[in-house]
């Protein structure tokens, strides 16, 4: 589930390979640094919730990406548990921008 972030593309951990979500996008939970995401599985087991990635544990941020070959392209810094303020939206934002040169200028955020 761990996504990294290569000259401001977000990959697949292991095979390094751009991740394309299509327009229902991911589930994305950002921890210690660390951007973890999937789609989201209701209806087979296991299923995958965003408290999945890190057993339920304190997140820095959580919500739904749309990524086209590793382009960032919408970012829903929300979930149905998770309601942010603005300043856990700020920290987002900075991770993606300045942490991992990840360029927002196209990037919708609702």
């Amino acid at each position: 589930f761990t996504l990294d972030i290569e000259n401001g593309l977000i990959l697949h951990s292991i095979s390094q390979e751009p991740v394309t979500t299509g327009r229902d996008g991911w589930i994305f939970v950002l921890r210690d640094g660390i951007l973890y995401g999937a789609k989201k599985e209701t209806d087979s087991v296991p299923r995958v919730h965003h408290t999945s990635f890190v057993g339920g544990e304190c997140v820095q941020a959580a919500g739904m990406m749309v990524l086209d070959n590793g382009v960032l392209q919408t970012l829903y810094p929300h979930s149905g548990h998770y309601r942010p303020k603005e300043r856990e939206v700020l920290v987002l934002l900075e991770f993606f921008s300045r942490r991992k040169a990840v360029p927002l200028d196209n990037v919708i955020v609702d």
